[in-house]
């Protein structure tokens, strides 16, 4: 974790992260576009909309995320403390639903792949890959 944040034992590291969304499935006949969109305060990133076509959507396009992430030492060893991005799933610009992650368990420059699911209005699946793109300063 030092190699990720640097020798600071605790303290707000604001870091970058890539969500690429690849595609959703099952997805309601009813629905004609989706956006994925991740919203914390007034910011907001969204895909642009991908056509629904036989039960699927795909995008295999980036979301630029930016977040600060609160690290702390315990027994010795740093830690991020948990972190949670909500993506939300619109279809013509009704929310359809959202599903979250642990941002603290993908920062360690990885790719790390993930099958959401949305239940909220309908049942379907959709693939994201989260990554640590930024190198945290380590500044408030």
């Amino acid at each position: 974790m030092d190699a990720i944040f640097g020798s600071s034992a605790f303290g707000v590291v604001h870091t970058d992260f890539r969500v690429l969304v690849h595609e959703a499935t099952n997805v309601p006949s009813w629905c004609r576009t989706l956006v994925v969109s991740w919203k914390k305060g007034v910011k907001c990133v969204s895909t642009e909309p991908a056509p629904v076509q036989r039960g699927r959507a795909e995008w295999n396009q980036p979301l630029n995320v930016s977040c600060a992430l609160c690290r702390v030492t315990k027994s010795g060893q740093v830690q991020v403390q948990a972190k949670f991005c909500w993506l939300q799933v619109f279809s013509e610009d009704s929310p359809l639903g959202h599903d979250w992650l642990n941002l603290a368990d993908v920062c360690d420059g990885q790719v790390h792949n993930r099958t959401l699911q949305i239940w909220k209005v309908a049942f379907f699946f959709w693939r994201v890959a989260f990554q640590r793109s930024g190198s945290g300063s380590g500044r408030d």
